[in-house]
This record gives C-alpha cells, structure tokens and sequence, in this order.
C-alpha cells in the first residue's frame, strides 16, 4: 500500500494532507479515506488510473455513468453510501448508542483473469516483506547455474566462518544472480554517479556497487523486482559483509532468449571519426538486451563488441543509415 500511495501522489489522483519536509513522512486525514476507498473500488473494477483521475477532478453521476454499465454503477453507489452509514453509526456506537449491526453490502466484481506467479509473488513482498507463495528466481535457477552463478548465500556463509573462507576470497571474479529489492544512486566525490543496488536470491542478500562505466553500460536493467545476472568482484571491506564490485549487469529475461538461440549483429563502418557512429550507438542503446553487436571499422581494421536486442526495427534503422551491405545478422 505504501508504494501505491506513493505512486497516486506521483500521478497526481490521491496526495497527502501534509508532507513532514525533514524525514519525508506522510500523513492522511480520517476525510480521505472515503476519497482512497472511492479509488481502490474503481482499481479493483478495472478503471485505469487516467480514468478514475478525470473522474475524481470531475465527480458527477454523469461522469460515474461514463465508467461503468449500469448494474456495476447501481452496485457501487450503493457500497459508498451504505459504507458512509456503516461510518457514521459505528462512531455513534464506540460512544456507546446504537447496537444493530450491519451487514456487509455485497459487490458483484467482474470475472477478471487470476494474477500470474511473478504479480502475486510480488504483491506478497511489498504486503508482508516476504515471498510466499514462491520466489521469483525459481524460473530463472538452472538458468543462472548455466551461466556460471553461484548463490548469495554460499558467499556469505564462507566468509562467515569462523576459520575464515575457504571457497571464496576477496577480489575474486563470481557471477551472482537474483531480484532487485532495492537500489538507489549517490554522486561521488569524482563528481560521477554510483548505485548501490540490493540484490536477492532465494538463500540471502547481497550489496552490489555499480560504479559509472557499469551504470552507463547497464544502468537501464537496474529496476526493482527485475530479474538479474550480475558479474564482478568480491569486495571485503572492514566489518562489512561481502560486496559485489559491479562490471556487467545481464536482464536473466534476455539470458533466457539469448539461450534459445545465438545471433550476432555485424556492422561495418569507414572510421570511429564516421560520424554516423554517435547514431548507431544511440540506436543501440534503445534495444538493450543480450545479442553480441560487432562493429568493424574499415580504416584500422578494428573490432569493436557490445550488446543490443536483434530487433526487427533497430535491424531497418541500420540498414537504413548505413546501407544494406554493412549490416549482417547471422
């Protein structure tokens, strides 16, 4: 709930009656619960949020009929009033009059589709800090041991030791994968842009430090609940738990294409000095994702490899600019 609310102050359908601007705290007035009520009725009924806020700044019987047919508009009229009742004789009664008591008004919800693994999963992490029902990684596992992962918690049960580790060390290269639970960024005394990014697997928790040639190659797959590849170097500093010191970040989505079937993506221009280069680049960085990219500089004879998704638009962009004749996948 925290994030939704967070979320319908972002958009603008639903803010706080007052921000603390030291710590950030959020606070409501018992008068908008009927408002929130209103709006998670709505949610729940598939009014999207564009929606419900043109409504919300407009409420009117007329603007209710535009979104909803008549027999769900009848039965949500219905709820609100008897729920503004239930409000008003349920104070009366905490002082001691009243005594009926009142029955639940009843709403008859569209037949909707059940929420798949990955919503449900996530929807139990954000409710109750844990995952219940399963855990996101258990589709991405034997995919993640293919690539060479090891799990979080064989790294920090062997640094645990009281003997001291015997698999691991510190600055040793390992590939880790899991779900980010957390990150966020911070500005260096360089003047340049860093990540420290919670990462999750279904044994413990790890801290990854992404400095800026990780962020500017990888940043884009850096979103909470996104299913991740991480690779790099074991950092031991102080008391601290184990570290990983970022250098590639790799969706395991596009791992798990990337499995079914290799292509690489060839392009080929005069010079680095081309200036088309700066294009291609850019076009590249719209379709990230796991297929090699090579690029071929004719002048110096040169090689130059990155990562992109093979996709049909970005393949016509290229050929486009640079001819058919120096762009190939294969």
């Amino acid at each position: 709930m925290k994030k939704t609310l967070m979320w319908y102050d972002e958009v603008g359908l639903f803010r706080p009656a007052a921000v603390n601007s030291q710590n950030g705290y959020r606070y409501y007035s018992y008068q908008q619960s009927q408002t929130l009520e209103t709006i998670l009725l709505l949610r729940e009924m598939g009014v999207s949020v564009k929606e419900i806020k043109a409504f919300m700044q407009e409420r009117s019987a007329a603007s209710m009929e535009k979104l909803l047919d008549p027999l769900v508009l009848e039965q949500v009229v219905d709820a609100i009033a008897r729920d503004r009742k239930k409000n008003l004789e349920g104070q009366f009664d905490l002082f001691g009059g009243g005594g009926d008591s009142l029955s639940v008004p009843t709403v008859l919800l569209p037949d909707i589709p059940e929420f798949s693994p990955v919503e449900l999963m996530s929807m139990e992490k954000e409710t109750t800090g844990l995952y219940l029902s399963g855990h996101p990684m258990d589709q991405y596992r034997e995919l993640a041991k293919s690539f060479g992962a090891v799990t979080i918690g064989s790294i920090l049960s062997d640094f645990a030791r009281e003997d001291g580790p015997r698999e691991y060390r510190d600055d040793q290269r390992v590939s880790i994968a899991g779900v980010i639970a957390t990150y966020r960024t911070r500005t260096t005394r360089n003047n340049t842009l860093m990540a420290y990014v919670m990462l999750e697997d279904d044994t413990a928790t790890m801290e990854l430090l992404c400095f800026s040639r990780t962020l500017n190659e990888s940043g884009g797959f850096i979103r909470e609940n996104s299913a991740i590849l991480a690779t790099g170097k074991i950092s031991v500093r102080d008391d601290k738990e184990p570290q990983l010191m970022v250098d590639t970040i790799r969706p395991l989505s596009n791992l798990e294409e990337t499995a079914s079937g290799n292509q690489t993506l060839y392009l080929r221009l005069p010079s680095r000095e081309d200036p088309r280069l700066r294009k291609v680049r850019l076009a590249l960085s719209f379709f990230p994702g796991e297929s090699q990219v090579v690029l071929y500089f004719e002048d110096c004879k040169k090689r130059v490899g990155s990562r992109c998704e093979i996709h049909p638009a970005l393949v016509k962009d290229l050929t486009e600019r640079l001819g058919e004749e120096n762009v190939v996948v294969k």
